[in-house]
């Protein structure tokens, strides 16, 4: 049995043989140089105040194509990322490298509780580290009340990497066990009263759990947010729909209100891109027909490890194992979301929409194993590959045949 066919037995707990057989236990010295800010000395990490010599720290205040390095007492460590909030994932907006001393030496963390990079611009190298447990996961929708329909959920998308522009290279890094998780729906209104939807989950944040909004996303770089779930519709009077959610958010579910014939309740708003529908309105007339406040529909997930939004991402002897997208469940009954690309999501502008275009190249010994992505094949909008490991085209790189 050739290398790879042994490589291809091992399980998870095998993982240290199978960065060996997959030639990714490359080790590196730390420099000798490593000096602030752009060496990193600590394995701790504060989203509010990043203190010198930690990783944040480090890539928020090296020059324009720094090298970012490791000490020597961090061989063997890992280092997780503040866990008190999913939005505290490091942002990268210029040119830089992370520099690791070998994959199976240091790891980089998001706790299950963050997506550990989001990349917004540059040209970013990372190898020979770690990147495991990221969470990316959109807001639930809110709960309608009275004959109100609840708030749809919004999409989770890259759990370890999420690539909104730039270039990013990737070299002898393994990610694995990272996730990418769709907010749930937001149950509708128990009764046939006025009343008001559900806000749509925010992308990218908590949920609203009332009438308003999810908290905004992040998808701008220029910061203007995008990603705003859309507020309930109101019950007052005359039922008003939810509003439309933005990029990756849910829409808010619809109101209610009584007329001669009996009630009705106005349409749930939709969501632009990944998140669920916002739930209907409850109908009742007057021969008894009755349809109570409908649920708001689940998230899409949407790339276990990484999301390329636009730009492009470069995998050279990379491993993803053990990765998932799952997606979250509607409410009352409602259609859960989709899970799509459980290593890696490729945006297309089929499928994400106009601007909206991205790229993948692979090179060597880079490979797929233990992805999770339920609905992988089951509707033809990923271009290229869809299956269980990638949705989106996937080229090998020039001279370079796929593994």
């Amino acid at each position: 049995m050739n290398r790879n066919g042994r490589c291809a037995q091992l399980g998870y707990a095998a993982l240290s043989a199978v960065f060996v057989c997959a030639g990714l236990a490359h080790a590196q010295t730390a420099a000798p140089n490593c000096v602030l800010p752009t060496c990193v000395t600590r394995s701790d990490d504060d989203a509010a105040a990043p203190q010198p010599g930690t990783l944040r720290y480090a890539i928020l205040n090296a020059p324009d194509g720094a090298a970012i390095t490791f000490a020597p007492g961090l061989v063997g460590q890992t280092l997780t990322l503040d866990s008190r909030s999913p939005g505290n994932q490091i942002k990268v907006s210029r040119s830089i490298s992370v520099q690791g001393p070998g994959s199976s030496q240091l790891t980089i963390a998001g706790g299950h509780a963050t997506r550990i990079f989001f990349i917004t611009g540059g040209n970013v190298q990372i190898s020979d580290v770690t990147l495991t447990d990221g969470l990316a996961s959109g807001g639930d929708g809110g709960p309608g009340s009275g004959g109100a329909g609840g708030g749809g959920a919004a999409a989770g998308l890259g759990g370890a990497i999420f690539v909104n522009s730039g270039s990013v290279t990737l070299t002898r890094v393994i990610l694995t066990g990272n996730r990418a998780r769709g907010g749930n729906g937001g149950g509708g209104g128990s009764g046939f009263g006025p009343g008001r939807g559900g806000g749509g989950g925010g992308f990218g944040g908590a949920s609203a759990h009332g009438p308003i909004g999810g908290i905004a996303g992040e998808l701008s770089v220029n910061g203007i947010a995008e990603g705003a779930g859309g507020t309930g519709g109101s019950g007052d009077g005359a039922a008003s729909p939810g509003g439309t959610g933005g990029w990756g958010a849910g829409g808010g579910g619809g109101g209610y209100y009584v007329h001669a014939a009996g009630g009705r309740g106005a349409a749930g708003g939709s969501s632009d891109f990944g998140g669920g529908s916002g739930g209907g309105g409850a109908f009742l007339d007057a021969e008894g027909g009755a349809i109570a406040g409908g649920g708001g529909l689940g998230g899409s997930a949407l790339g276990g490890a990484i999301f390329v939004r636009s730009g492009q991402v470069i995998l050279r002897d990379t491993a993803f194992v053990n990765n998932a997208a799952v997606g979250g469940l509607g409410g009352s009954g409602a259609a859960a979301g989709v899970g799509k690309g459980g290593a890696l999501f490729i945006c297309s502008s089929y499928f994400c929409g106009p601007g909206h275009d991205g790229a993948a190249l692979i090179y060597g010994n880079t490979y797929f194993k233990s992805s999770t992505a339920a609905q992988a094949g089951e509707d033809p909008l990923c271009s290229g590959r869809d299956d269980r490991d990638v949705c989106g085209v996937l080229k090998a790189g020039e001279n370079e045949s796929k593994r």
